[in-house]
């Protein structure tokens, strides 16, 4: 082991007109110091070398040193790595720029910190350059700015050679420059990619006023620009990826987005116009089973502010893209270093496989909670020590909002409410964590923040459920094999819609995954106490993502084998992924954690293709669909002619888009402020479910003996919206008198059919009169059915013939409808 010293690398080249103010400056500044200084020279002819023997008072700590590995200040300053004795070795110029009391600071650092190298930097804080060709400095402040800011070298002058270097690195590190100065380039790129750190410190840096400067920068460009690429390299491929995927994905919603509000948007459209501000019960009511105070605050500020409902999935695109910039930075700050293998960052978070976020503006309440989600494993991944109060503060926030998101939020909060509490405990005991109250007063403020931060989420989890109707359409999964494989497809999901046309591919490769994840943290927790805290935080957030993975299985898994692959969810699982690039960023040997980072990766590169076509597909369908409802809009279609042609792709059933799309048609948002206005049918008095469209003028109300009765020509429908937990309809019918001898051969078909979106239509009640040729068909006849389990949709009563014949006079009639 190196003793405690430090060897100072002094290359010369005819320097007999600095050298002996400049080793006169090294000993002032180093003589209470175990030092030496290392002149280190080419030939014994050099000017240098007389110039010392003709000082008076050369310091007793100068060494010459011949270079005997060939001419060049590369070489020599090798000579002076290999002569040299102490622990730090510090390179600096004879010329005068560099200010030699800045060596014990650089000496300080190193060793305080344990990193490689550390530069003493004219571009930080207190750092200054004076003189110098200008174009030069530019260049060097320009590239050396590149390199902090994208590749993350730990410093913002990677050109200067004035720097301090770890003797053992030296050591094991081979150095291949042979030009020139562009060693400190290559030992700082090496060190930088080899994880053993770059660190700085301010400097100043001047002009030399006496001699001949060797640097020949058009000479030795090249060999600077080789290590320059070898660090910025693989950022470069990672923000190019970034870069392309954010571009793609704004083009994407630029082409595809709809400005017609569908399915889910429409919920908004009594509050989405401006000057319509909703009840303070409003921002609490449940929308289905999600209370979502919070995303309504982001929806409502994005609706009122551009009147257009593309501003929401726009900024989608921007908040994912902000995560995906966020987590490469931070794999980056636990690595050391950025991998090519983070480019799994924008492809997971800036996929056009989430088709349905990304075009559709409710969506804003899947994407905030998985942003706050996202932020708070960033949080805890940041520093392995319990939070100060700044970070903890953060945490506390992101945690509250968490319940205030709905499900996709509610769901994620209690395992990181735990960490919270074990979070406050180590740091209200300082970083022990052995209980009672040994930290400072900003430690014991930052636990009592967490504290106050878990005792408040849990109120707010516990206040979330009352008065809470479930409104849910079916019966819950409560089959555990059947919730854990619906949890399983829900964590393949991460990976995009191609998870599922990959099934059960996918499914192995998450379960690997989520296998290495768990036997990597369950190391650190036994084996590294410092990182305990940090490992647990990691878990945290993955066992929220689960807890999420298991809920959407137990509400969902009951209407679809493959519920957990619905498209909409395609961010909710991202995180879970995202603590597993984390993981093997921070904690495993490097080969380990490189095989699995690029392994997950590979995974979303493959499925990258795949997602972009689902997404593409997606966005066809929306824009042909939104490009029609336009244009029924400038043909003049009513809104009710518009709700009865569009419901099946914009919502659940015609009557309820008819109200929606009449409040924004007088709020004048959008494309329905050139709508026209319906004409309304009058009430029919026999009927106790009242139609919401008869297809003809030609039906109306009649009597028939003793009863009221609404008569309709054949080919007449009546369609009745279907709110959910309605249970059966009945209804009474039959042929008018009148009709008798007009019925036509094969006779008049009398029928009940039931709509629904994304289902085929299904007859529920038939029945055929045909009174020319049965007497029994006279008369009223009536039916009561059942309704399927959760129904929603339209219930149409038809008549039509039944046979190729066809005679107008064949009214029949309908009474005493009522659905229950």
């Amino acid at each position: 082991m190196s003793p405690q010293r430090i060897s100072v690398v002094v290359p010369v080249y005819d320097e007999h007109e600095n050298i002996q103010p400049c080793l006169r400056g090294l000993w002032k500044a180093l003589e209470h110091l175990e030092h030496e200084i290392l002149v280190c020279y080419d030939f014994d002819g050099d000017s240098t070398l007389s110039a010392i023997a003709a000082m008076p008072d050369r310091p007793p700590s100068v060494r010459l040193v011949k270079n005997d590995l060939g001419r060049g200040a590369a070489n020599a300053l090798r000579a002076g790595f290999a002569a040299a004795t102490g622990d730090v070795v510090v390179t600096t110029m004879a010329d005068l720029s560099d200010p030699p009391e800045v060596i014990p600071a650089l000496a300080a650092k190193l060793r305080a910190e344990g990193v490689a190298v550390v530069s003493g930097s004219r571009y930080m804080p207190g750092g200054s350059q004076d003189g110098g060709p200008r174009f030069k400095g530019l260049c060097s402040r320009a590239s050396s700015l590149a390199l902090h800011r994208l590749a993350g070298v730990g410093t913002r002058d990677a050109t200067t050679n004035f720097r301090a270097y770890d003797r053992e690195f030296l050591r094991r590190t081979p150095v291949e420059s042979t030009a020139g100065f562009e060693i400190a380039l290559e030992l700082t790129v090496k060190a930088h990619l080899s994880g053993a750190g770059v660190a700085e410190v301010p400097s100043r840096w001047t002009d030399r006023t006496a001699g001949e400067s060797r640097f020949q920068m058009w000479k030795w460009a090249p060999h600077y620009l080789r290590w320059y690429w070898e660090a910025m390299a693989a950022p470069a491929f990672v923000w190019m990826v970034l870069g392309v995927l954010f571009l793609a994905a704004l083009a994407f919603v630029g082409t595809y987005a709809g400005v017609v509000p569908q399915r889910d948007d429409l919920e908004w459209a009594n509050v989405i116009a401006p000057g319509q501000w909703p009840s303070a019960e409003w921002w609490w009511s449940p929308f289905n089973e999600h209370r979502i105070p919070l995303p309504r605050v982001f929806f409502l500020a994005l609706a009122w502010t551009t009147g257009d409902i593309r501003s929401g999935m726009f900024f989608d695109v921007f908040v994912l893209a902000g995560l995906a910039s966020a987590m490469v930075l931070a794999a980056r700050r636990l690595r050391g270093r950025t991998s090519y293998a983070d480019a799994c960052f924008p492809l997971l978070w800036l996929s056009v496989g989430n088709a349905e976020n990304l075009l559709m503006m409710h969506q804003v309440s899947l994407v905030v909670p998985t942003a706050i989600t996202s932020l708070l494993l960033l949080l805890v991944c940041t520093d392995p020590r319990p939070p100060a109060l700044g970070r903890s503060l953060g945490i506390g926030l992101c945690v509250l909002g968490l319940p205030l998101c709905g499900a996709p939020g509610l769901t994620v909060a209690p395992p990181l409410l735990l960490w919270c509490l074990y979070a406050g405990r180590r740091a209200q005991s300082g970083s022990g964590g052995s209980g009672g109250s040994g930290g400072t007063p900003s430690q014991r403020a930052a636990g009592r923040v967490l504290f106050a931060a878990a005792g408040l989420t849990a109120a707010l989890i516990g206040f979330y459920f009352v008065d809470f109707d479930n409104p849910a359409r079916t019966a819950y999964l409560l089959e555990p094999l059947g919730v854990l494989r619906q949890a399983w497809l829900f964590l393949s999901l991460g990976f995009g819609p191609a998870a599922r046309e990959a099934w059960p591919v996918s499914g192995w490769l998450s379960g690997a995954l989520l296998t290495a994840v768990l036997l990597i943290l369950g190391q650190v927790l036994v084996r590294r106490p410092a990182e305990r805290l940090r490992a647990l935080g990691i878990l945290a957030v993955g066992a929220g993502i689960f807890s999420m993975a298991v809920s959407t299985g137990i509400a969902r898994g009951n209407q679809d084998p493959f519920a957990g692959f619905a498209l909409r969810y395609v961010t909710l699982p991202t995180p879970w992924l995202c603590c597993a690039a984390l993981t093997f960023a921070l904690y495993p040997p490097r080969a380990v954690g490189r095989f699995l980072g690029v392994t997950l990766f590979s995974a979303t590169l493959l499925a990258c293709m795949e997602n972009a076509r689902i997404g593409v597909e997606f966005g066809r369908r929306r824009a042909e669909q939104d490009f029609q409802f336009r244009d029924a809009i400038r043909r003049g279609f009513t809104v009710r002619e518009l709700a009865i042609t569009f419901w099946h792709d914009y919502y659940g059933n015609p009557q309820d888009l008819e109200d929606r799309l009449e409040r924004l048609r007088l709020a004048r948002f959008g494309p329905m402020a050139d709508a026209q206005p319906t004409i309304e049918a009058l009430p029919i008095p026999m009927f106790e479910a009242q139609p919401w469209l008869v297809t003809t003028l030609k039906a109306g109300p009649r009597k028939l003996e003793d009863q009221s009765v609404y008569l309709v020509p054949p080919e007449c429908e009546l369609h009745f919206p279907l709110p959910y937990g309605k249970r059966r309809m009945e209804a009474r019918f039959g042929l008018y008198p009148l009709a008798y001898e007009f019925t036509p051969e094969g006779g008049v078909r009398f029928s009940l059919e039931f709509l629904s979106v994304g289902r085929e239509p299904q007859i529920l009640h038939e029945r055929v009169l045909d009174t020319a040729r049965r007497s029994e068909d006279r008369g009223t006849h009536s039916f009561v059915v059942d309704l399927p389990p959760g129904a929603e949709g339209a219930l149409v009563l038809r008549t039509a013939f039944a046979g190729t014949a066809r005679d107008e006079r064949a009214f029949g009639y309908w009474t005493a409808v009522a659905i229950r």
